[in-house]
């Protein structure tokens, strides 16, 4: 289908160059149409982003409840391997890419929009994580209570991901582990 060829070219310009550097022509051009007939399936590039950035989010959700229902060692271990693949969906993604990159530094136009979606993934997170740190402090492993556990864990979550963002790959494998070991060390006791 057209329209999700449209998509999967916007998704990955939008990815690489942000709302503002990617335009309808270059997306009709990646396509192979003329740029009006992207107006046969979406009203403009604005709609076009709110598709991909929703559409994005959900299979973002998606991967992240079928990761945690995975069985796993301990929470310390599914808690780590879940950073280090963010790190790595990163670079092997376009939608992770895309995801980020509109969390963190979104259009001016829809800022409110984006910052909206970025903060209900976020709850949607910490809703699916919470019952993995609530056993955690039932099994005894952690020394701080579930919810401030949580709290700091998409704190660190948020941290990382910025400096993948800023600073890149080598520097994000430097901080995380650095940090994680402080992390795991704090809620342990």
């Amino acid at each position: 289908m057209t329209a999700n060829r449209i998509k999967a070219a916007a998704l990955s310009r939008f990815a690489r160059y942000g709302y503002k550097g990617t335009s309808l022509a270059d997306i009709a051009q990646d396509v192979g149409i003329k740029k009006p007939s992207i107006y046969a399936h979406f009203k403009g590039k604005e709609e076009l982003y709110l598709i991909c950035l929703e559409e994005t989010l959900q299979k973002d959700l998606a991967f992240l409840h079928a990761y945690i229902s995975q069985p796993y060692e301990s929470c310390f271990s599914l808690l780590y391997a879940l950073l280090k693949s963010y790190g790595e969906r990163f670079h092997e993604s376009a939608e992770a890419m895309f995801w980020l990159r509109s969390s963190f530094f979104p259009p001016d136009e829809l800022r409110a929009t984006v910052v909206a979606k970025a903060n209900e993934y976020i709850d949607s997170m910490g809703t699916m994580l919470r019952p993995i740190f609530q056993e955690a402090k039932a099994a005894n492993v952690l020394h701080v209570e579930a919810e401030e556990a949580l709290d700091a864990y998409l704190c660190l979550f948020d941290g990382l991901m910025i400096e993948l963002m800023y600073a890149g790959s080598a520097n994000f494998k430097k901080r995380f582990q650095s940090s994680w070991k402080v992390f795991q060390r704090g809620l342990q006791g």
